[in-house]
């Protein structure tokens, strides 16, 4: 039996999120930012990793997974202000 076009793409969706972290060096970026970074950094930058592996872990499971990306991105963008004020007041 042939897979349908859209099993070969959920396939194809499920291939790239499990590899999204390691492709992303999402690990390695996050410890460096752990050494760089002030504490509060650090604790948002964890966890904006995990809210980041329970999207992509919804992805891979089939899962409805609109809610855990919006909240990922919420959240990476309140990380990500935090990191430019903090930059900027490095300088």
């Amino acid at each position: 039996m042939r897979a349908s076009w859209d099993d070969r793409r959920d396939e194809d969706t499920t291939r790239r999120a499990q590899g999204a972290l390691t492709d992303h060096d999402v690990f390695p970026a996050r410890i460096q930012l752990h050494l760089a970074a002030s504490p509060d950094l650090a604790e948002m930058s964890r966890v904006s990793v995990h809210l980041l592996i329970a999207y992509r872990d919804a992805v891979v499971g089939g899962e409805p997974h609109r809610e855990a990306e919006l909240e990922f991105t919420r959240h990476r963008a309140v990380l990500m202000r935090a990191m430019r004020a903090a930059l900027s007041r490095s300088r």
